[in-house]
């Protein structure tokens, strides 16, 4: 009886009369099933990194291969992200949206900007670009594309706040994005 080849081999050779002709299936492609005469190359979002495969691997999250027949796969740049596996090109690997950021290659997530600062760089690859609220403004969590001023009879007085003060007893502010409360004038008195 003629033994077949395993899975992850193929022989192309006739009439043979040693497992010597079975040859495993080189890097980037496979063999599912025993028998084989050829290697199929692996695809698109997919990999082989091993000789003699039987199935190839997708690629993980943060990953892409847009190239058949690949024993690895290439990283999202920093900047970029993907969550799924099996990307296919590039474009599986998206822009962080503003207020994140993502400093290394193959994320699969952004990072968000602290609260206290915000960022309106699309695709930013360095922490430096989530810069701190200026004063008068705020931003009470992290991820923010801007920063928001201060109402009125409020104020922040340093950079990167994440809440405004009230103006104290006896001053107030009637203008927005204020840095400071002014004193009631003699004669006038404020509660707060």
């Amino acid at each position: 009886a003629c033994i077949p080849c395993a899975a992850g081999q193929s022989s192309t050779a006739t009439g043979a009369s040693s497992q010597n002709t079975c040859l495993a299936c080189p890097l980037g492609s496979f063999s599912p099933s025993s028998g084989s005469q050829f290697c199929s190359g692996c695809g698109q979002g997919q990999y082989s990194s091993g000789t003699g495969g039987t199935v190839c691997q997708q690629c993980d999250p943060g990953y892409y291969q847009g190239n058949q027949g690949a024993s690895s796969c290439s990283s999202c740049a920093a900047g970029k992200y993907s969550t799924g596996s099996g990307g296919s090109s590039s474009d599986s690997c998206v822009n962080c949206q503003p207020g994140f950021y993502s400093s290394l290659p193959g994320s699969q997530a952004c990072i968000p900007c602290a609260a206290g600062q915000s960022s309106t760089a699309t695709g930013a690859s360095s922490q430096n670009t989530c810069l701190a609220c200026p004063l008068g403004f705020f931003s009470p969590s992290s991820g923010s594309s801007s920063c928001s001023g201060c109402g009125q009879g409020q104020y922040s007085s340093g950079t990167g706040g994440i809440v405004c003060q009230q103006c104290d007893p006896g001053s107030y502010q009637p203008y927005t994005r204020a840095s400071f409360c002014s004193p009631c004038d003699a004669g006038k008195y404020s509660t707060g």
